[in-house]
């Protein structure tokens, strides 16, 4: 099994023996140059190099129709968001293929030359 980069799974094997686990509901994910961090009240979305982000408060708006990122309030909840985010892809993300970090992309460029 390869170390290389670290994988972000979980062990579920306690769950099916009857322990209760702790649990962190976020979901990160990852397209080019957009990153993103669902929790289950926020969403963070940020794109590479100077946007344009996003923020939601899944809560209030789970149709994602009323963008909060900057807006009066929220520096709390994007700096913990924006943290998080960055610290999972420092942890996850392969150095060779981190276009935030001056990778390059893993999707194959097809040209008519």
């Amino acid at each position: 099994m390869p170390t290389q980069p670290k994988s972000p799974g979980r062990d579920f094997s306690p769950i099916l023996a009857g322990t209760k686990i702790a649990w962190d509901n976020a979901v990160f994910y990852e397209f080019e140059t957009c990153r993103a961090i669902r929790t289950d009240r926020w969403k963070l979305v940020l794109r590479h190099p100077d946007g344009p982000h996003e923020l939601y408060d899944m809560q209030v708006d789970p149709t994602e129709r009323a963008n909060r990122f900057g807006q009066p309030g929220t520096e709390v909840i994007k700096a913990d968001l924006q943290t998080r985010l960055e610290a999972f892809f420092r942890l996850y993300s392969t150095p060779e293929y981190d276009i935030w970090q001056g990778g390059r992309s893993k999707a194959n460029r097809v040209t008519g030359k």
